[in-house]
C-alpha cells in the first residue's frame, strides 16, 4: 500500500470574536448529515467537558426509509421517524447532551428571524452561530445562502472563504454536489437554469451539456465556459458509454421525429422525440430526468395541472401508451414537470 500524505491546504488564519456560546444548525441529516451529526455531537459533548457552551440542532423534513437504512447512519427500527428528531433523541441519549430538532425543511426567512434573537452584531451578546450545510439539492442551498447572506455570514465552501461580516454567522457547505446533465442543450438555457439556482457554486452542480449542433456547442463554450461541452448525437450509445453515470438529466428536445443515423434500439423505445429522449434520461441519470415536452406527449394537460387521461391508460395515445406500458414503475411529477 502506497503511503500518501493528506494535504490540508490551503490554510487561513482567523481572528474570531470573543463569545460565550455557538450554536451549530446543520440542515440536511441523510447520506452526509446522518454521520455529520454523530460528529459534531461529539464535538459538543467534549466542549461541554472543558466548559464551553456549545448547542446543536438538526433540521430535516424527510423520514428515515427502509432504503435509507445501510448507507445513512440509521437502523430499521428508525423507519418511519423523522430523521432530525430520531437522529437528535439518539445522540442525547447515547451523550447526555441536549441535542434539539426540527422536522421542517429549512426556511430562510425563519432563521433570520430566529437568529436575530440570539445575537446583536453590536450589542453585548457574545453568540455565534455556525450553519452546517449537509443537503444535496439547490432548494436548499439557496435557502441556506439567504440566510447566510441576510445575516452578513462568513461563508466556507470548497477551502474558499467569503466574508462580509463580523465573524459572528458562519456558514459551511458540506453537502453532496450534483453531475447533471442537458440532453439536446441548445446553447444551454437550461443549463444556465441550474448553475444559476446553485448559486454558481462549481460544488454544488457539475453541468455536462450534449448537443449535436456544431454552432450551438461554439455559442455554448462561450456563453458558459463553466459547462462541459460535447458536441455529439444524443441517439449514439457509443456516446453515453464513454460518459460517467449522471445524476440527474434534463432536456428541452426537438419536437417531431427522431432525426438520427445511429441504431436507436438500445434505448427501448421508438416513439417522438421528446419521449425518447426521456428514455435516454431515465438511462443515463439516476434520478431521472427534468424536462419541457409538448402537452401531447404527457399525460396531464399542462404543468400543475390534474391527469388529463385520469386513472384510464387505455385513453393514452399509441405512443404514449406504449411509453407507460414500458415504464409501470414510471412517477410523474406534473407539478414540476420530472419524470423519475
Amino acid at each position: 500500500m502506497n503511503n500518501q500524505l493528506l494535504s490540508l491546504e490551503p490554510r487561513y488564519r482567523v481572528i474570531l470574536p470573543e463569545v460565550t456560546t455557538t450554536t451549530i444548525i446543520q440542515v440536511g441529516v441523510g447520506g452526509t448529515g446522518s454521520w455529520l451529526a454523530m460528529s459534531l455531537a461529539r464535538l459538543v459533548y467534549h466542549a461541554g467537558q472543558s466548559g464551553q457552551s456549545v448547542n446543536l440542532v438538526l433540521v430535516d423534513p424527510d423520514v428515515v426509509e427502509n432504503r435509507n437504512v445501510g448507507r445513512q447512519g440509521f437502523s430499521v427500527a428508525e423507519i418511519g421517524q423523522n430523521k432530525a428528531e430520531s437522529m437528535a433523541l439518539r445522540l442525547s441519549l447515547a451523550l447526555g447532551i441536549e441535542v434539539a430538532a426540527a422536522a421542517a425543511p429549512f426556511v430562510a426567512a425563519d432563521f433570520v428571524s430566529w437568529a436575530s434573537q440570539q445575537y446583536r452584531p453590536y450589542g453585548s451578546e457574545k453568540t455565534r452561530l455556525v450553519l452546517v450545510g449537509a443537503v444535496d439539492n439547490y432548494l436548499a442551498r439557496c435557502e441556506m445562502a439567504k440566510a447566510a447572506i441576510s445575516n452578513h455570514a462568513t461563508w466556507t465552501s470548497s477551502g474558499r472563504a467569503r466574508s462580509t461580516g463580523s465573524g459572528r454567522v458562519w456558514a459551511v457547505d458540506c453537502g453532496n454536489g450534483r453531475h447533471v446533465v442537458d440532453i439536446c442543450a441548445g446553447t444551454g438555457r437550461l443549463a444556465y437554469a441550474v448553475l444559476a439556482a446553485n448559486g454558481w457554486q462549481p460544488q454544488a452542480v457539475q453541468v455536462t451539456a450534449v448537443e449535436f449542433n456544431p454552432e450551438f456547442v461554439r455559442v455554448g463554450r462561450r456563453l458558459l465556459p463553466e459547462v462541459e461541452w460535447i458536441l455529439g448525437d444524443c441517439y449514439d450509445l457509443s456516446l453515453w458509454q464513454s460518459l460517467p453515470r449522471f445524476d440527474e438529466a434534463i432536456s428541452n428536445p426537438p419536437c417531431g421525429a427522431v432525426v438520427t443515423e445511429h441504431d436507436t434500439d438500445w434505448v427501448g423505445y421508438h416513439g417522438p422525440a421528446g419521449l425518447t429522449v426521456a428514455a435516454i434520461g431515465l438511462q443515463v441519470a439516476r434520478l431521472g430526468i427534468k424536462m419541457i415536452l409538448p402537452q401531447v406527449q404527457t399525460i396531464f394537460r399542462y404543468s400543475g395541472s390534474d391527469l388529463r387521461y385520469g386513472a384510464h391508460a387505455d385513453s393514452y395515445p399509441g405512443y404514449l401508451k406504449k411509453f407507460m406500458t414500458q415504464r409501470p414503475d414510471l412517477e410523474w411529477d406534473h407539478r414540476n414537470m420530472v419524470a423519475r
